[in-house]
């Protein structure tokens, strides 16, 4: 079963003051199926601000502030296997859906 999986961040470290990357700890996950419904996360953390999203399958992903997102393949896509790292404000939901 394909997954999408999200980690939530409240700030970006630094490593040696170079290199702008995830600070650890992380202040949630979650793991969404990818099908061919849409799909929603529950609203990010208040200290939320930005996320790792990767995905093991190619999707669609929509953010939205609305708890009943829907994610359509039109949105933004993911490749198989891809990673990336989102800006959000908290409150915020990511909606996935399966695409070719």
């Amino acid at each position: 079963m394909a997954s999408l999986y999200i980690t939530e961040f409240a700030a970006a470290g630094s490593a040696n003051g170079q290199l702008p990357i995830a600070q650890f700890p992380e202040i949630g996950s979650h793991k969404l199926t990818i099908a061919s419904t849409s799909n929603v996360s529950a609203a990010f953390d208040n200290a939320t601000n930005f996320v790792r999203v990767h995905t093991d399958a190619i999707c669609s992903i929509k953010s939205s502030t609305s708890t009943s997102a829907t994610a359509t393949s039109t949105n933004a896509r993911m490749a198989l296997g891809q990673t990336e790292y989102f800006g959000v404000k908290p409150g915020t939901v990511i909606a996935v859906i399966v695409n070719t």
